[in-house]
């Protein structure tokens, strides 16, 4: 407990009107202060009484994790319940900028909390601060109230990360090399006759248009042109926000132009120092450069992002990145490989393994034993619980959750995995 900003300007006045009173002996400046004194008391005591009241309470639901993109809003409900409804008001925050209560019904005691974390990263909070101030608003307490909300926030830039590494895996359909358009120009097509403006080149003159229309006339050709298009991109960024949403413009640019296939050259610059170029016109050649570069950013920004990179196994994505030298992601699965080669210590090229748990809450690993078994010859059996989806706290968690389990076990059957799947009765 601690006195406001009024209650501080109060005491300092209650001070100086006592200190006057001891000094006169002024009975009525003396009733002042004492009046001014119990004021300040029986607000301290409300006070105390109400905070009393407000450690008991609790929250509902009392934990909660959630995933969300950098930059992501999300909003959800939580109800406070307190065993006896405080006669003052209390205001309710948190002590992050990434979360906040934007809504607050005194009826039923429920708020309304919003997620926003802008960077990529884990965030996390375990209670709600409580403010209450006393009749007077002389006096305030704060009282902490247990809430647990994990958030894992992934970067923008990672959809385009694995759209990008699936293109340099399928390549791109129908690119045959420069590509060549066609404009108004000096070349061997006719194009059409117009009247002359002053400058047109005199050979060009179309001698029977003019002689029919009575006026001079000149011809246009279409000429070859090589229709392409130059992105220039900048690696300078203020911080992990603009880096994170120049990423995934680059990054997005690439992958649209790439499905039209259309001579696309590359040059990344930092200042005026060029740091790399392509000139092929190959798409697959510049989205293969600026993924080098974009995954370098993520690294330095310690940015773990190929726990989601799933349901991909490490060799495959091993394969992937050392075809085309994506040396962070090389790293990055070296450290999966060696923890693989230690969960299975038998080195036969016959027998079996059998995975017992839950696909979505261990997805990158089970992918990884499935290869690994595939890669030694071993037979799997996968045994995961049919509906995971069941212990989702939303809607939309729960779809969620639907979507991986599907994708996972399809991952897996694609590697000759057999799955056992326990139905939910």
């Amino acid at each position: 407990m601690k006195p406001t900003n009024r209650g501080l300007r109060f005491i300092a006045v209650l001070a100086v009107i006592a200190s006057v009173s001891i000094v006169t002996f002024d009975p009525i400046l003396a009733s002042i202060s004492i009046a001014a004194a119990t004021a300040i008391i029986y607000e301290a005591v409300g006070l105390t009484l109400s905070a009393r009241r407000l450690r008991y309470a609790s929250v509902e639901p009392r934990s909660l994790s959630l995933r969300l993109r950098a930059g992501e809003r999300r909003e959800f409900d939580a109800r406070i319940r307190l065993e006896r409804r405080s006669i003052l008001p209390v205001e309710y925050s948190f002590d992050y900028g990434w979360i906040s209560i934007v809504g607050v019904d005194t009826l039923d005691g429920s708020i309304r909390v919003r997620v926003e974390p802008m960077l990529a990263g884990s965030y996390r909070v375990s209670k709600i601060k409580a403010r209450m101030q006393g009749r007077f608003n002389l006096m305030e307490v704060y009282v902490y109230i247990p809430l647990d909300i994990e958030v894992r926030v992934y970067p923008r830039v990672l959809p385009f990360i694995i759209e990008a590494l699936r293109l340099l895996e399928v390549g791109v359909a129908g690119f045959i090399g420069v590509q060549p358009g066609r404009r108004r120009g000096y070349g061997t097509d006719y194009l059409e006759s117009r009247e002359y403006i002053p400058g047109d080149p005199v050979r060009f003159i179309d001698w029977k248009a003019t002689a029919r229309l009575s006026k001079l006339m000149v011809k246009e050709y279409l000429e070859d042109v090589a229709g392409g298009i130059h992105i220039v991109y900048d690696t300078n960024v203020l911080g992990g926000v603009t880096g994170d949403e120049a990423s995934s413009l680059l990054l997005s640019t690439i992958i649209g132009l790439t499905s039209e296939a259309p001579p696309l050259t590359l040059t990344v610059k930092n200042g005026y120092e060029i740091l790399a170029r392509s000139i092929s016109g190959d798409p697959i050649d510049a989205l293969r450069i600026s993924l080098r570069f974009i995954l370098s950013f993520v690294e330095s920004m310690g940015w773990d992002i190929y726990e989601y990179l799933e349901p991909l196994g490490y060799r495959s994505l091993m394969d992937v990145a050392r075809r085309h030298g994506l040396d962070g992601l090389i790293e990055a699965l070296r450290v999966r490989a060696r923890g693989m080669d230690r969960s299975i210590p038998y080195t036969g090229s016959t027998g079996r393994i059998i995975y017992v748990g839950v696909s979505v809450c261990d997805s990158r690993y089970i992918v990884d034993l499935a290869e690994e078994a595939s890669t030694r010859g071993l037979d799997m059996t996968v045994l995961t619980p049919g509906k995971p989806w069941m212990d989702a706290g939303s809607l939309e968690e729960a779809y969620r959750i639907y979507r991986s389990h599907r994708a996972i076990l399809s991952a897996l059957r694609r590697l000759g995995v057999r799955i056992h799947v326990k139905p939910l009765r």
